[in-house]
């Protein structure tokens, strides 16, 4: 398979788009939802992680 054609036509600076998207959500679920950690420290825990 031709690594260089993608058949959905999704362009590489589409698929960086989506991940900082999904990344951006999850932090912000996090940091709102019932656990209530602050954004900072989450994103810092992510960063760590990664």
């Amino acid at each position: 398979m031709n690594l260089k054609t993608r058949p959905e036509g999704f362009k590489l600076t589409e698929y960086l788009l989506f991940a900082a998207v999904m990344l951006g959500v999850m932090i912000l679920c996090i940091s709102i939802g019932s656990v209530n950690i602050p954004l900072k420290n989450t994103a810092t825990a992510i960063w760590n992680t990664v």
